[in-house]
């Protein structure tokens, strides 16, 4: 004799009733940071051209078997506006630097960076990721 099969049912979510399903900012108002914004994944020949809007944090992050520092920070985008988290990397580290040395601190500083593609990999390692970067004088 054949079993009928039973079916399951979903639990409902919980907490999420009457939580906003964004986090737009109303109109008139400007957002200046706040949470955390989208990671800057960008495609050979994008540019991030916009004003540093986050300060630079030092995260520790786990490469393999081993915990690394790195560093992020966040940019608003002038064409669109949207804020980008920038992740540091080799070809990066100058820009990170220069910013981090600034005595009144990197907050409003305008950053260019174009990223031109994937370098020669080396046997055993990733390709590493190449930019061309500016900062506004």
């Amino acid at each position: 004799m054949a079993t009928k099969k039973r079916a399951t049912k979903k639990a409902p979510a919980k907490g999420t009733a009457g939580l906003p399903t964004s986090s737009a900012v109303p109109a008139g108002f400007k957002q200046l940071g706040g949470g955390y914004a989208d990671s800057w994944n960008p495609e050979p020949g994008d540019v991030l051209c916009g004003e540093v809007t986050g300060d630079i944090r030092e995260l520790e992050v786990k490469r393999g078997r081993k915990t690394v520092q790195t560093r992020v920070m966040e940019v608003t985008d002038e064409a669109t506006g949207k804020r980008l988290t920038v992740w540091e990397s080799a070809t990066l580290a100058p820009l990170f630097d220069t910013l981090a040395g600034y005595t009144d601190g990197a907050l409003g500083s305008r950053v260019w960076i174009q990223f031109d593609g994937l370098g020669k990999k080396k046997t055993g390692q990733n390709p590493p990721k190449l930019f061309t970067v500016a900062i506004a004088e």
